[in-house]
């Protein structure tokens, strides 16, 4: 996707910790973690619960990319606090998301976490390596679940 670098709006207000939040112009929000120290765990928990809540409020579609490439494997903190996260999410909160990781060994830690998540959250979430492609699915995933 040409010039996707020019459509992400940098959110500071969560450019703290070992994680840094982007916003693409489409709304699809990026978290990017490069590390998986607890409080890096603890802000992007913060962060995707005010983004949740908020998104469930005004009924609308939150998207978000959960890039843990730079930031290696899931530890038992970061796995304990995603499924928080998941259990916490509001059952009728249309959300789509993909986690980037970087190798085969991620990939396979990611997809054992998704295939304990609901039907419908493991329909709605992708593991990818690659940021264009993830955007690609997500903005698919906008456009189909306007015309629903």
């Amino acid at each position: 996707m040409a010039g996707v670098e020019n459509q992400v709006e940098r959110i500071g207000a969560y450019c703290q910790e070992g994680l840094i939040t982007e916003r693409l112009t489409s709304g699809i929000f990026i978290y990017r973690a490069s590390d998986m120290k607890r409080a890096t765990i603890d802000v992007w928990y913060a962060a995707v619960s005010a983004h949740d809540k908020a998104a469930y409020a005004n009924q609308v579609h939150i998207c978000s990319i959960i890039d843990i490439r730079q930031a290696g494997w899931p530890t038992p903190y970061a796995i304990t606090m995603a499924n928080k996260s998941a259990q916490n999410t509001p059952p009728d909160l249309e959300e789509s998301m993909v986690v980037l990781v970087a190798d085969t060994i991620g990939f396979r830690m990611v997809e054992i976490m998704v295939r304990k998540l609901t039907s419908k959250a493991r329909h709605a979430t992708r593991i990818m390596r690659d940021e264009t492609d993830a955007i690609e699915w997500l903005q698919e995933r906008i456009e189909l679940l306007k015309h629903d």
